[in-house]
Parts: structure tokens; sequence; C-alpha cells
């Protein structure tokens, strides 16, 4: 599963999906990652919000996430323990 998306667009806060920008989104990251273009593709989800702009600068840090290994978006409370991996994920945002 791939999380594409951010925008930067100064004084739009219309939270309506402009299918349009998701198309960009998704067209610029093909270009950087070609094998996003393979077949089968599936659009979970659009997801719009409105963040204001960060002061102090860019967020950069790493948390360790613990989350299901399965192919599952809500794992079964049994499964919870026995079946899950340890993520490092990166947050780095606020460029601007």
């Amino acid at each position: 599963m791939v999380l594409l998306g951010g925008t930067f667009q100064i004084n739009n806060w219309d939270t309506s999906i402009d299918i349009q920008t998701a198309r960009g989104i998704l067209a610029r990251a093909q270009e950087l990652v070609p094998e996003l273009a393979d077949p089968p593709l599936r659009i979970h989800a659009h997801n719009v919000g409105l963040r204001p702009a960060r002061e102090g600068g860019p967020r950069v840090e790493v948390q360790f996430v613990v989350a299901p290994s399965k192919d599952t978006l809500v794992p079964k409370p049994s499964e919870a323990s026995a079946d899950t991996k340890t993520t490092l994920v990166v947050h780095a945002y606020g460029f601007g």
C-alpha cells in the first residue's frame, strides 16, 4: 500500500475532492516510481484536509510504529499481537 499526496495551495479552504489535483499527484508519483503505473492499481480513498502553515520550520523526526503485518486494514483482536511488525516512520514535512 502506498500513500500519495500533499499540495501547497495558498488560501484554498475548499475541502472537497479535486480529481484533477488527485490525478496530478498520481501522475507525478508515477514519473518518479514507474511501478505505480503497473496494474492492478486500486485507489482505496481520497482524503482532503486543511493544515495551517507550519511555523518554526519543517518537522523532521522518526518514530517506530507497531502495525499489523497481514494484508488487512483492521486486525481482529486475536491477531493483533501475533501478526505485527515494527516499522520505522520518518515524519518530514513543512518544507513549503
